[in-house]
């Protein structure tokens, strides 16, 4: 038995691609039905400001400058040095990835805010912050609203957290 298979060019399989149904669909309709306001904004709340850019500081300092930017007086301090003179490949590693996902995450809020839902651009301006700063957890509000819509009575009621124009 013999089976024909007919090969396409790519001009054939580009016409097919775009004639398809996925460019239908519109980019915040994949992420959510939810219009957000102009000024939608949720920082992260004030016990993520201090633990994420403390986490950053002992993961980096670990690697670049064990021994002279961790002193003993502060928490985790003794392991990250301990860390950072054992391991600083992994240190190193581990920092260029912690970089890595907290530019990615800024670069990515910036996108969300500015082009998918169209928000003023202080807003735009101090979500790329607050995900940089703070990563995902200054970032979920933002990346997933649904979420954040079917939580944010309890949310925004805790004690410290902040939600403008939500």
């Amino acid at each position: 038995m013999r089976v024909s298979v007919k090969k396409m060019t790519f001009l054939e399989e580009d016409r097919i691609f775009q004639n398809s149904s996925f460019f239908e669909v519109s980019d915040r309709s994949i992420i959510t039905s939810i219009q957000l306001n102009e000024g939608f904004f949720v920082p992260a709340h004030p016990l993520w400001m201090i633990l994420v850019p403390y986490g950053l500081y002992l993961t980096f300092a670990s690697y670049l400058c064990p021994t002279t930017c961790l002193p003993s007086i502060l928490p985790l301090a003794p392991l990250a040095t301990f860390l950072g003179t054992s391991f600083p490949l992994l240190m190193g590693t581990l920092s260029a990835v912690a970089g890595s996902l907290h530019i990615g995450e800024a670069v990515q809020a910036w996108h969300l805010a500015r082009n998918v839902y169209s928000l003023n651009s202080v807003t735009v301006s101090l979500w790329t912050l607050n995900v940089f700063f703070f990563g995902i957890f200054g970032f979920w509000p933002l990346a997933f609203p649904d979420l954040f819509y079917s939580v944010r009575d309890v949310y925004c009621a805790v004690p410290g957290a902040s939600c403008f124009n939500v």
